[in-house]
């Protein structure tokens, strides 16, 4: 026998289990008073283990409240072994429900009655069982929605299953069996012969299969449905088949009604640039013919116009078509009294349409009198309405069957009224010029005059087509529909383009445009101009040289919309008539007195242009040979719109050519300008010697002036093998400038092969590289990452990119392999937030600035929430109500402007709140309102109209600095070094960094302004502050970059840096909004 004291530590042991337990354990006596619980019970119920026997059974278990349930339990339990129930436990304390799962027993000691039960915590696995019942029903009605049902076949048990929506689709009662044999009687005899064809081949051939068959339900209705099989093969035998069957006769009527619309919108284009291009007199023919394409296009038996005669009270049926075997009515329906058609009247006056859908269902005999006679079962007539004015109606009529006609319909026939009206104004106008030419000498004048201020009203229709298939792209479509209609929608753009150059023919012609002269800054103009045709170059595969004289002033007085427009319209004509080889822009400077003179010249390798066909060249509405508007396209007004700009700066485009070897547009114009700042000057310490292998020579003799300007020897060879060579015989440089698309060996093979070489022979040092290419290609960043090439940069060369991305190699600042132009990566979140629940808020009173910044900031960050303000008060209210991520704020605007605005938020800030980064959107360019948009508290600039990329750029700058996630790395932010220093304050913590970054923030944008201005003791003194606060605050890196900056001489060095600096602020304002 054990001995006493053997006893005594098992008992202890059996305690301490009971009292350690993960499930609760609570005795009661018969009378559910508690006698005994455990330390996972106490918890729970909320009773000390020492007070157990104060509380009954029914305090903490609700089913056992009442006296009588506690004993009817009792007595069932006395029955049997044991019970296992569900219940729940209730915290006495808290009030908390815990539901558990019990085991419950009856035992008898010493004469007592005691009833033990073991409790377990169920909430996780009644949770697990609510989501399983949520994903189910989620799944049903996913189906449900799709008109989606699956279906299995085990070959084995010979046993066949349909989910619910299957019964749906084939609209049957759930007591149906479905049957392999019977299943298939409800398809076509196609569809039958296909099923079974496709199951042989899935069971025998174990490949997946899919058709498309007709159903026919019991009640006789027919569905299309998409049937798909897959084999499941188990020991190479296939065992059961399962798939899916869908119901597409929507998707299908959706399909035939999108392309009915598109055909028709292609026809209402045609009719458009027909309208538009043709001769007056060639009126009547094309009116006839569009009459024609109409009415066979909506089926129609017979399509007319009617003219309204108000002063004399007639209508005059003034063309008609009708379809073979219709008798005409034209003759019959002249001078005809308009109270012999008052419902038409009536309709139109209001300005309705006016239609008959089916004649046998017409009540009025009145109305019913007038169009029986003439056999017609179904009309509609569309009011021409010049304003207020009637001017008539356009009708289509059929006679041999009822037509319904549809919303679309109805819609885009509207448009062809309004066009009617317009050219019938047209018509009415010009014969008015022609007649004033007959009796003026100005004719030309008044021609150009009546073209500007007709602009507006042909515009009006094509505008209404492309509303329409702008709505149709945002439709659900697969890519053939969308290509479809995106061939609509731009056909009908291109359109809209040609009236622009016209209206702009016209209003110089007119006299009508003023130059509008500011300072601009003359490199960002040309690199801008550059952005807007490189990506034109690289899908020609052309190689595009940006050359700006090294030395030239960055800043000229000039009209800058203007010449950025004669610069885009001269490089697209380049690029467009060149297949292959170069286009090059290049802009130079000579100092004449207190002007310059600035030479703009585009020069190109394409098919050059005779000496004969030079004299047509810069004439209205002409091109040098009329084989290249049917080749390249266009209107022949680009170059005589760009030389009358160029004329209105007192110059004059002049040309050289060959013909078959290419072409070179120039022109010079005198203008003041600044020396206050040329383009990137400064030295690049550490990089003496660079090697530039690209095979364009001209890019290379771009390169090496550039180069030579900062004071940097460099080489060059025109491929891969030369590189190497180079290489291997010794040679050593700081950077490798590579071209991605070169003969023989690629960039990507290049470096490869480089860095093995250098490996080899220079295996302490790591080369850095720059890889140009032609385009932004995404696929080029794997092999970036892979070869840990250090910066990527896009054709053609930007000095301003050169410069900044060899200063940062220069200072070992390369965080990120791909950059400037691709710097603007996907970040994932601010302020701990998600990208897609940011807040963002748009100031802006232009209805189409706001629509293309909601688009483009839509596009990036989805689910976003855009607030828009049409001025600056809105502006201001909905920032307090708010409280957004990040502001974007038009300068001008009605009721408070952008400047006051920006003030009122910023004198806002001073009260408790953290500092929203505010970005300015303006149409000026001006130094000095660059200027005052600092001085007013605004963080960035951006020119209109609004560049997708320098948008995108700024905001991922602002929303995604460089630490990632709500951690911030110890490098930008010593946390646990401030806490020590602060004693373990928590409280004193957060009030001393939110205070720092607020007063941080006010010194970066000081040090913004003076950056600007280029106030030098200013400059110093503010990083001065900044680097002090940043050592206060722990912040390393931002005390580190402050620091350097201190060191730093010239503007553009401080400017270029300036980013880095205030990537740490933004890092530390991140930290504190995801609540520290």
């Amino acid at each position: 026998m054990p001995s006493q004291k053997s006893v005594e530590e098992r008992l202890r042991l059996m305690q301490s289990l009971i009292e350690n337990s993960s499930d609760g354990v609570q005795i009661a006596t018969e009378n559910g008073q508690l006698f005994y619980i455990n330390k996972t019970s106490s918890d729970r119920l909320g009773i000390q283990m020492s007070d157990s026997d104060q509380y009954h059974v029914g305090d903490f278990e609700k089913t056992f409240e009442d006296p009588k349930a506690w004993e009817s339990h009792l007595e069932e339990l006395k029955k049997v072994d044991f019970l296992t129930i569900e219940s729940v436990n209730k915290n006495i304390v808290t009030g908390a429900i815990v539901p558990v799962e019990v085991t419950v027993k009856y035992l008898q000691m010493d004469g007592e009655g005691y009833v033990i039960a073991s409790s377990r915590d169920i909430s996780e696995r009644k949770k697990l069982a609510l989501q399983q019942l949520r994903d189910r029903q989620l799944l049903n009605d996913a189906q449900k929605m799709a008109n989606l049902g699956g279906w299995e076949w085990d070959l084995v048990r010979k046993d066949f299953k349909w989910t619910n929506e299957v019964y749906s689709i084939y609209e049957l009662d759930k007591s149906y069996h479905p049957d392999p044999n019977k299943n298939l009687e409800y398809l076509d005899p196609e569809g039958q012969k296909k099923l079974k064809q496709a199951v042989e081949d899935s069971i025998q051939n174990q490949n997946k299969n899919e058709i498309s068959s007709t159903l026919i339900t019991p009640a006789g209705k027919e569905k299309s449905v998409k049937i798909s099989i897959n084999p499941i093969i188990e020991n190479g035998e296939t065992v059961r088949l399962i798939g899916l069957i869908q119901d597409i006769s929507m998707h299908e009527a959706s399909q035939k009604t999108i392309n009915k619309q598109l055909k028709l919108q292609q026809i209402m284009i045609d009719i458009s640039s027909t309208y538009i291009n043709m001769d007056i007199k060639d009126l009547e023919k094309n009116i006839q013919y569009s009459l024609e394409q109409l009415a066979q296009f909506v089926e129609a038996d017979r399509a007319y116009i009617f003219d309204y005669d108000l002063e004399n009270q007639i209508g005059n049926n003034t063309f008609e078509w009708c379809a073979e075997g219709i008798t005409p009515e034209i003759a019959n329906l002249q001078g005809l009294p308009m109270e012999y058609m008052p419902h038409w009247v009536e309709k139109h006056q209001r300005k309705e349409i006016f239609g008959v859908p089916d004649i046998e269902t017409l009540d009025d005999d009145t109305l019913r009198e007038i169009i029986e006679p003439q056999g017609i079962k179904t009309l509609i007539t569309f009011p021409m309405l010049n304003g207020n004015e009637l001017m008539g109606f356009v009708g289509f009529d059929w006679v041999n069957e009822v037509h319904h006609y549809s919303d679309t319909e109805q819609q885009l026939l509207l448009v062809y009224a309004e066009m009617l009206v317009n050219i019938k104004k047209r018509a009415t106008l010009e014969r008015s010029l022609i007649k004033a030419k007959e009796e003026a000498e100005a004719a030309n004048k008044s021609k150009s005059e009546f073209l500007a201020n007709m602009s507006h009203e042909i515009r009006t229709p094509l505008n209404g087509v492309i509303g329409f298939t702008d709505l149709l792209i945002n439709t659900d479509l697969n890519n053939e529909q969308l290509q479809y209609v995106t061939s609509a929608n731009i056909s009908a753009h291109s359109l809209l383009g040609i009236i622009n150059d016209i209206l702009d023919f016209s209003k110089i012609e007119a006299g009508k445009l003023d130059l509008e002269e500011v300072e601009t800054d003359l490199v960002e103009l040309a690199e801008q101009t550059a952005d807007i045709v490189k990506y034109n170059t690289a899908k020609k595969n052309i190689e595009f040289l940006l050359n700006i004289q090294v030395d030239i002033p960055r800043y000229i007085i000039v009209d800058q919309i203007r010449l950025k427009q004669i610069l885009v319209n001269l490089l697209s004509n380049a690029i467009k008539f060149t297949e292959k080889g170069e286009v090059e822009l290049s802009v130079n400077f000579e100092p004449d007195g207190e002007e310059g003179i600035f030479t703009f010249s585009i020069r190109d390798t394409g098919i050059g242009i005779s000496e004969e066909q030079k004299n047509k060249l810069f004439k209205s509405f002409s091109q040098a040979d009329s084989s290249t508007t049917r080749k390249f396209g266009g209107t022949g007004l680009g170059l005589v719109i760009s030389q009358m700009l160029a004329e209105k700066m007192d110059s004059k485009i002049t040309l050289e050519s060959q013909e078959g070897k290419g072409s070179v547009f120039s022109f010079s114009i005198r203008k003041p300008y600044s020396s206050k700042s040329e383009i990137e000057t400064g030295e690049i310490t550490s990089i003496k010697k660079v090697l530039v292998i690209d095979d364009n020579k001209n890019n290379r003799i771009i390169l090496r002036d550039i180069l030579a300007h900062w004071g940097i020897k460099s080489e060059s060879v025109d491929n891969g093998i030369s590189a190497l060579t180079l290489l291997e015989k010794g040679a050593d440089f700081d950077v490798y400038i590579v071209d991605y698309h070169m003969p023989f060996m690629d960039g990507i093979s290049t470096i490869r092969e480089m860095k093995k070489l250098l490996s080899t022979k220079y295996p302490e040092k790591q080369p850095k590289i720059i890889l140009y290419s032609s385009a932004d290609d995404a696929k080029l960043d794997q092999h970036i990452k892979e070869l840990s090439i250090d910066i990527k940069l896009i054709k053609p060369a930007k000095i301003s990119e050169l410069f900044y991305s060899l200063n940062k190699l220069s200072n070992n600042q390369i965080a990120d392999k791909i950059t400037p132009d691709s710097e603007s990566g996907n970040g994932s979140n601010i302020g701990g937030k998600s990208k897609d629940k940011l807040k963002i808020l748009i100031a802006e009173d232009v209805s189409l600035n706001m629509l293309l910044l909601k688009t483009v900031i839509r596009n990036y960050y989805p689910q976003a929430q855009i607030i828009e303000a049409q001025h600056g008060q809105e502006a201001v209210s909905l920032y307090r109500k708010e409280s957004p991520d990040l502001i974007f704020m038009d300068v001008q605007m009605p009721v408070k402007d952008g400047y006051e605005a920006t003030r009122e938020i910023r004198e806002l800030e001073t009260k408790g709140k953290i500092r929203v980064p505010i970005v300015a959107l303006t149409a000026g360019a001006l130094q000095s309102e660059r200027e005052n948009c600092m001085e007013a508290g605004m963080d960035y600039f951006l020119t209109k109209p609004i560049e997708k990329q320098k948008l995108l750029e700024v905001t991922e700058l602002i929303l995604n600095p460089e630490s990632k996630g709500e951690e911030i790395n110890k490098d930008i932010f010593d946390k646990e070094g401030l806490l020590n220093l602060l004693g373990g304050d928590e409280d004193l913590f957060k009030d001393i960094l939110t205070e720092g970054a607020q007063e941080l923030s006010e010194s970066l944008n000081q040090l913004k302004l003076a950056i600007s201005k280029f106030n030098e003791a200013e400059i110093v003194s503010l990083l001065h502050k900044i680097k002090g606060m940043a050592l206060s605050l722990k912040l390393h890196k931002m005390a580190k970059r402050a620091e350097n900056m201190e060191s730093m001489n010239g503007k553009s060095e401080i400017r270029d840096a300036f980013p880095e600096l205030e990537k740490c602020y933004y890092s530390l304002l991140k930290y504190i909004k995801s609540g520290f």
